[in-house]
């Protein structure tokens, strides 16, 4: 049996984004994982590069707006119709999450 250890308030969601051995063990027909501002982490898109995985985080505002030319890579990211798709899917996961805040009293829960 698998015990689940929840996050502190103050720990940072971006760290436990890449997917676990556990999840890997399952042998799920993963194909990419997505998540909004806060997963907007160049460790994440690194190390999401180097194990071929896809994603579909938000980007921040401040990635393409840069004035220099680091903004490139993001800037061709944003473009690639494969992650365009990926970032539509989303919304499957986000809504249900929305909907028990917003309806049914989840955004007074603490675990």
């Amino acid at each position: 049996m698998t015990s689940v250890v929840p996050a502190l308030g103050n720990t940072a969601d971006n760290k436990a984004s890449l997917p676990r051995e556990h999840d890997r063990s399952l042998d799920l027909p993963t194909q990419a994982y997505g998540g909004d501002k806060a997963y907007d982490d160049t460790d994440i898109y690194e190390r999401f590069g180097a194990r071929a995985l896809g994603h579909g985080h938000h980007l921040k505002r401040q990635r393409t707006s840069k004035k220099d030319d680091n903004k490139e890579r993001w800037l061709r990211l944003l473009a690639d119709p494969t992650y365009q798709a990926r970032r539509k899917q989303r919304f499957r996961s986000s809504r249900p999450f929305g909907i028990a805040k917003s309806g049914h009293g989840f955004e007074h829960c603490r675990y």
